[in-house]
């Protein structure tokens, strides 16, 4: 793709928004329908004839307050230009939604709240594998990392990239174990690639390898915040095909994604915790989600008769 057509996908996932605050901004999905909105215009827009051709706006149905974002959008096209020129030379790839190498999951999963652009580095293919989530507390517990280990080891022998959120805890433990035994991983960052510059060196033999993928749906100057990391959540439940929770408290990223996966009537496995163990695992069992051994084998639960 251009490097102008990334400027203008760039103006399109980042504009600013419509008034103060993150409530009155442009919505993921908003952004995404206007763009839908054009290219299923006749005759078809691109991303590029959705900004240049102002007089179709009305039509398009943008109010008048998103006509002054995009037109604001606009004007910093030279800017964006000059730094997405900057990312392509460090190795950082951009993938709007629309593009073939966009992962299919997040759009069954997410539908038009997908991203509508992500930034990437590291083996792109790995978006397009079978994924398994392993996800779980930041300060897991002795058997919640062995449990992880056990995950990721079964993942890559049967070719399923593991996709986690770079968090400590589970999150790490999940992207060593799948590493050391072979496997391949995608990590979702809750923060803008640029930030991740420790990261990249640390694995930076698995990226080259072709073992690790890192995504981030966010600027890549953007620092790491608590909303970034629930919203990053969001993407991980939504690139797997099946998901296994760790260990999960009654609040929180973990048991807000696996409840959003059970609503989505996803599959959502829950270890099954020890007798007297303190986490709200039984309480997602209690709520659909599949219960497991420490080996992710499937437990029958008792028929209350």
């Amino acid at each position: 793709m251009s490097l102008q057509n990334l400027a203008y996908w760039y103006a399109l996932a980042f504009m600013p928004g419509t008034g103060k605050g993150r409530s009155n901004s442009l919505t993921t999905e908003r952004r995404n329908n206007i763009y839908i909105a054009a290219f299923q215009h006749e005759p078809r827009l691109s991303i590029v004839e959705l900004f240049e051709r102002k007089e179709l706006w009305p039509k398009l149905g943008l109010t008048a307050e998103e006509c002054q974002a995009f037109t604001q959008g606009y004007s910093e096209l030279a800017n964006y230009s000059f730094q997405i020129e900057q990312w392509l030379n460090q190795g950082y790839e951009l993938i709007p939604f629309h593009d073939a190498r966009y992962p299919k999951s997040l759009k069954t999963n997410l539908k038009r709240r997908t991203p509508t652009l992500l930034f990437a580095k590291g083996n792109v293919e790995l978006l397009h594998q079978p994924m398994t989530a392993i996800v779980g507390s930041r300060d897991a517990s002795a058997i919640s990392l062995q449990f992880t280990d056990h995950i990721a080891q079964k993942a890559a022998q049967s070719g399923q990239v593991v996709v986690s959120g770079g968090a400590k805890g589970v999150d790490q433990r999940a992207l060593e174990a799948v590493l050391t035994c072979g496997g391949s991983s995608v990590v979702v960052l809750a923060q803008g690639i640029d930030t991740f510059q420790a990261g990249f060196k640390q694995y930076y033999q698995a990226i080259v390898a072709g073992k690790l993928l890192v995504i981030s749906s966010y600027a890549p100057t953007d620092r790491w915040s608590t909303w970034r990391a629930m919203a990053r959540n969001k993407l991980v439940y939504g690139l797997a095909t099946h998901t296994y929770v760790a260990q999960s408290g009654d609040s929180g990223g973990t048991w807000e994604g696996a409840k959003e996966g059970l609503r989505a009537q996803r599959s959502i496995f829950v270890r099954q915790p020890e007798a007297n163990e303190l986490c709200a695992n039984n309480q997602l069992i209690a709520q659909g989600a599949l219960p497991v051994d420490l080996y992710g084998n499937e437990i029958e639960l008792p028929i209350l008769s």
